[in-house]
């Protein structure tokens, strides 16, 4: 692909020249020049400045039939998976001369064959519970920075999309007294409803962490990056919430609610992926976790919202 690929280029004159060198390589099909100025930069103090232009760039390059995105040419961390027997492996590809080959693991198939795959195929097959795309998002997709990133978008979806929907309820009460009216005729409360949701998926994220780890045999209940890593495999899984907009267009309908009850068993189940994927348990340990965790949050529901929602 020929097309000009615009990208932000960093201040730093070092790392602008590998930027430009880069462009230049991946314009002309040269991988093998490409790969050469990703190894130099990856070994320079302006990489960290530069790691998000790599990935930025659009186009990826053809090898040996295979659509390589500059994400895995890029890639530097640890912690690489087989996505299909959670095995580690040093990388997911390797080369030979200008061909590269996808990494076979020890147990005999490719590591990881998503990384051929555009993020809407990978997002469909989310969808269907898979976990060898779950291994394939959490653990080789993206470098923790990004991950991190994205799990923070995540969140912020999700509270925005929670709390319209606990907005919405709050708006068709015809209550006329006590709190409810009160918070009804108040300019504080959309806050109130952002509070007590923001308390909820606290209340989720915190439990689901504690009773996961405390049934895990490889981490520890104390290791702050072990709950990092929950939290953020919870949010990324949580991608059905968006389908909440759906339910709130059929608002007030039985089929509307029966939509919004059918999308908390598909989170929930797909939180339960989530967290067996990345703390390598087993599904009862996980549903465990996402049970007492859902029953927590309800718990906390039941406290706040009578007040708002008499």
């Amino acid at each position: 692909d020929g097309s000009n690929a615009t990208c932000d280029y960093p201040e730093n004159p070092a790392a602008r020249n590998l930027a430009f060198a880069l462009e230049i390589h991946r314009l002309q099909g040269d991988l093998k020049g490409y790969s050469r100025a990703i190894s130099i930069l990856s070994q320079s103090q302006e990489w960290l400045e530069f790691e998000d232009v790599v990935v930025s760039i659009s186009c990826s390059i053809a090898a040996n039939g295979y659509q390589i995105s500059q994400r895995f040419m890029a890639k530097s961390h640890e912690g690489l998976r087989c996505v299909h027997c959670g095995a580690p492996v040093e990388d997911l590809f390797y080369r030979i001369g200008q061909d590269i080959r996808l990494r076979q693991c020890s147990c005999g198939k490719v590591a990881d064959h998503h990384i051929e795959f555009e993020i809407l195929l990978v997002f469909i097959e989310m969808q269907l519970l898979r976990p060898e795309v779950y291994r394939h998002v959490l653990f080789n997709r993206f470098s923790p920075t990004i991950l991190s990133r994205e799990a923070g978008r995540f969140l912020l979806l999700c509270l925005i999309l929670d709390t319209y929907t606990r907005w919405s309820q709050f708006k068709s009460t015809d209550s006329k007294s006590g709190i409810s009216h009160w918070l009804q005729d108040s300019e504080h409360a959309d806050w109130a409803v952002l509070g007590v949701t923001i308390l909820e998926t606290g209340t989720y994220l915190l439990s689901v962490s504690v009773v996961a780890l405390l049934g895990s045999s490889t981490h520890s209940v104390f290791s702050k990056r072990s709950h990092l890593r929950v939290w953020e495999a919870i949010l990324v899984s949580s991608f059905g919430k968006v389908y909440k907009l759906i339910a709130l267009v059929w608002g007030g309908s039985n089929g509307g609610q029966a939509m919004v009850i059918a999308l908390a068993i598909f989170v929930a189940a797909s939180n339960i992926m989530a967290v067996e994927t990345v703390l390598d348990s087993n599904v009862r340990s996980a549903a465990i976790a996402v049970v007492l965790a859902s029953t927590l949050r309800l718990g906390v529901a039941s406290c706040f919202m009578p007040l708002l929602i008499p």
